[in-house]
């Protein structure tokens, strides 16, 4: 428990942060943090005009993508939507449901956000 507080102020001192987290391990590890915003949007829509409408503001194509079935689960919904023919068609997809809804929002994964990316790049 003593070597874990010990690299805790270690990593404290190192980076400047107000607190640490140490392990119990012989040889500090110090991994930086860095804080700011990513793009974390949603809306249902009912029609090509709002999908993009939405993507526009969203920043896409570099902000992907996700369309999701109403109510539905991984199975009913495409993700990683990178380019406007791939949104038309996820477009088309998802309105020919029963209830012609779907719903819109951005991938946070960190490969499909830049500003996560951009953090990231700031941690590394």
């Amino acid at each position: 428990m003593e070597a874990a507080r010990r690299n805790a102020r270690i990593a404290v001192e190192l980076i400047g942060l107000p607190i640490g987290v140490g392990s119990g391990r012989a040889c500090p590890r110090v991994h930086r943090v860095a804080q700011g915003r990513a793009r974390f949007a949603r809306r249902f829509i009912r029609h090509w005009a709002a999908l993009e409408a939405f993507a526009q503001e969203a920043g896409f194509p570099a902000q992907h993508l996700v369309l999701r079935l109403e109510g539905a689960c991984d199975s009913g919904m495409r993700r990683g939507i990178d380019a406007w023919t791939g949104l038309e068609d996820a477009c088309a997809w998802a309105l020919a449901t029963a209830s012609g809804q779907a719903l819109a929002e951005t991938d946070g994964r960190a490969h499909a956000n830049p500003l996560r990316m951009a953090n990231i790049g700031l941690a590394a």
